[in-house]
């Protein structure tokens, strides 16, 4: 739209509870009187060219939903906006804001703080830890350093998004407080090392750290993680997998592609009783384990450009529920008889194999097969 200014008189709507001027990018300021418009519910102003907001702001107690993602000129919040004692969603996602003011702890029921690539944005104050109805948190593409030790007293926060964080290298032990948290994004981040207290998040289903190309080992407490379903380690530089991953027994997907300094798997795998999928590829083992049979819920191992290993171990029979194996490009040189017994068997995918001369003859007991490359 082409509007530049509202009117002054705009305040005077008491009524009002909708005031939507997104993409208004002419619009560079809001009239003071915006403070007076007490029913109002919703202020969408994405896209806006506003570099301030008036501090009358903090006297709209009824808004729940503050929308200024993509204001590039706006640099900072008033003091006044931790008046806002209804607001529960504050969407600043690719602003320009730097900084937040510490009143935005008075926020008693804010529950989605949203400050995904705000770019300008070096810190976080104390004072995030007093949001004590928060669920989400994204600080993804943030160029933060540290997590003030605060955000442990996050009691209902679901979910922390810390992707491509690349300047944050360690989260504080307090992050073992998120009693709560079902969700860790962290790939792409700069993390070093996670702290022992990740044990204590008896809640989280999903713990995403791949590529962070600067993260050499898992600490032995990331397998109190009860409630795990997702372990994502795409291209981690790890060359051991703790053997406390054993007692995973929610975990359903394990994801560890690309993991060139992992040599081996260990055998304590065979005790992810839940596992749905195991992606090994192109990782340097050359052998794995025969508890690999132990999977009873297993439907899809894939394999591709694992050049080490040149054949399975006969257990790979044992995985009765397994759909889809992927061999592409390894270096496997034979197939054991016992891949007849895979009897829900529909995807097998061995092109660019070149040691694999043959293929046994128990391979006509799978006769379920859809997929054949």
């Amino acid at each position: 739209m082409e509007i530049f200014v509202l009117p002054n008189s705009i305040g005077r709507l008491k009524n009002l509870k909708y005031l939507l001027l997104s993409e208004c990018k002419n619009m560079l300021e809001l009239p003071k009187s915006i403070g007076k418009l007490e029913s109002l519910v919703k202020l969408d102003l994405e896209s806006l060219g506003i570099s301030v907001l008036p501090y009358s702001v903090g006297k709209l107690k009824d808004l729940n939903y503050l929308l200024l993602s993509h204001c590039k000129n706006m640099v900072q919040l008033p003091e006044s906006i931790g008046e806002l004692e209804s607001l529960v969603k504050l969407d600043l996602e690719l602003s320009g804001i730097s900084v937040l003011p510490y009143s935005i702890g008075n926020l008693k029921n804010l529950d989605h703080l949203l400050l995904y690539n705000c770019m300008n944005m070096l810190q976080l104050p104390e004072s995030i830890g007093e949001l004590e109805s928060l669920v989400e948190l994204d600080l993804s593409l943030l160029e933060i350093t540290v997590l003030p030790n605060s955000i442990g007293g996050l009691k209902n926060l679901n979910y922390l998004l810390l992707a491509r964080c690349k300047n944050l290298h360690k989260l504080p032990d307090s992050i073992g407080k998120l009693q709560a948290l079902v969700k860790l994004d962290l790939h792409l981040s700069g993390i070093f090392v996670l702290p022992h207290s990740i044990g204590s998040l008896t809640s989280l289903k999903y713990l995403s750290l791949s590529e962070c190309k600067n993260l050499q080992d898992l600490p032995d407490s990331i397998g109190e993680l009860e409630s795990l379903v997702t372990l994502g380690l795409k291209l981690l530089g790890i060359s051991v997998l703790p053997n406390s991953i054993r007692r995973l027994k929610n975990l359903q997907y394990l994801l560890l592609s690309e993991c060139k300094n992992l040599h081996e798997v260990p055998d304590s795998i065979g005790e992810l009783k839940s596992l749905f999928e195991l992606d090994l590829n192109l990782l340097g083992i050359s052998a794995l384990p025969d508890s690999i049979g132990r999977l009873k819920n297993l439907k899809h191992l894939r394999l591709r450009e694992c050049k080490n290993l040149h054949e399975l171990p006969d257990s790979i029979g044992e995985l009765k529920s397994l759909v889809e194996l992927d061999l592409e490009l390894s270096g496997i040189a034979i197939l054991p008889n016992s891949i007849g017994r895979l009897t829900n068997f529909t995807h097998l995918s061995f092109s660019g194999c070149e040691n694999l001369l043959e293929l046994p003859d128990s391979i006509g007991n799978c006769n379920h097969y859809s997929s054949w490359i």
